[in-house]
């Protein structure tokens, strides 16, 4: 079993209204997501997958009780 995410920096998609708001988009993604700032959601959501993951596990008894993972969030 095999699960995946990505962060979504414009999931409402207010940045496609034109081709400039697409360039800022870009540059934003580029410039200011990059390190730190991205970091801290890309690890929140590894942890909230493996939860999810562990949690499918054990629902469908692939798995013993518990994980790791699960009292972090």
């Amino acid at each position: 079993m095999e699960f995946s995410g990505k962060v979504e920096t414009d999931y409402q998609g207010i940045w496609k209204t034109s081709r400039f708001a697409l360039n800022m988009k870009n540059f934003i993604d580029k410039y200011f997501w990059k390190g730190e700032r991205m970091a801290l959601h890309v690890d929140k959501l590894w942890y909230i997958m493996t939860k999810l993951h562990g949690e499918v596990k054990e629902l469908l008894k692939m798995h013993s009780k518990g994980n790791a993972y699960k009292d972090n969030w």
